[in-house]
């Protein structure tokens, strides 16, 4: 079993405080869960501000 986790930081801009967003999700195996990740790396990159970050590892469980 592989999980896929999502962290999204986002730097203040109006309210002056840091957002922060975890996620995560299973996946039978690592090529299932490496494909995912690549997946949302290329959607966000498409979408991204400079004041956003985000990173998707995959970790054994």
């Amino acid at each position: 079993m592989w999980i896929l986790i999502v962290v999204i930081t986002a730097m203040p801009v109006v309210s002056g405080t840091n957002g922060i967003s975890v996620n995560m999700h299973e996946f039978e195996s690592e090529n299932t869960c490496q494909i995912a990740a690549k997946q949302f790396k290329d959607q966000f990159h498409k979408v991204s501000e400079s004041d956003i970050n985000a990173r998707a590892i995959c970790v054994k469980k």
